[in-house]
């Protein structure tokens, strides 16, 4: 009778600890998963909280009197490490008449970002010989109602 249920034990055994293993491994996969998603959604927000400070240093371009006498594809920029880690961008174009183009990216640590389009004016203008020049001018303030918007790509 011993004979009849010879190393039933054994494979039951094995095949519980393979199962295990399998669902173990299943689990550690998902874990995985998960955090991968978490630490982009992290990157993701330093991105944001260095574009929040990169519109803080967009009243101020680096040489203002050059920028409202510039052609539109003459662009000056700035750059910045944010509190968070991450790092922003600023370019400026003079569009005409004053008014200014500014594109601001907020970078993460591992390369996410997020971007805004902002149009900014001179605090003071003049016109001297037909041209619009703001020598005097000390910062750039916002050109209106709906002076900054995200930007299409992101």
């Amino acid at each position: 009778m011993r004979g009849a249920r010879r190393g039933f034990i054994l494979p039951v055994v094995l095949a519980a600890i393979v199962a295990l293993g399998l669902l173990s491994g299943l689990a550690l996969f998902d874990a995985v998963q998960e955090w991968r998603v978490a630490s982009l959604a992290d990157d993701r927000a330093l991105a944001r909280a260095a574009l929040l400070e990169g519109l803080d240093a967009v009243a101020r371009p680096p040489a203002l009197a050059a920028l409202c006498v510039s052609p539109p594809l003459a662009a000056q920029s700035g750059e910045g490490s944010a509190a968070g880690g991450g790092r922003w961008q600023v370019r400026w174009q003079h569009v005409g008449e004053g008014l200014v183009r500014a594109e601001v990216t907020g970078r993460g640590r591992t390369g996410a970002a997020s971007r805004a389009l902002a149009l900014v004016v001179p605090d003071s203008v003049a016109r001297v010989s037909g041209l619009l020049q703001c020598a005097t001018a000390t910062r750039l303030v916002p050109a209106g109602a709906g002076w900054i918007e995200a930007h299409p790509e992101g």
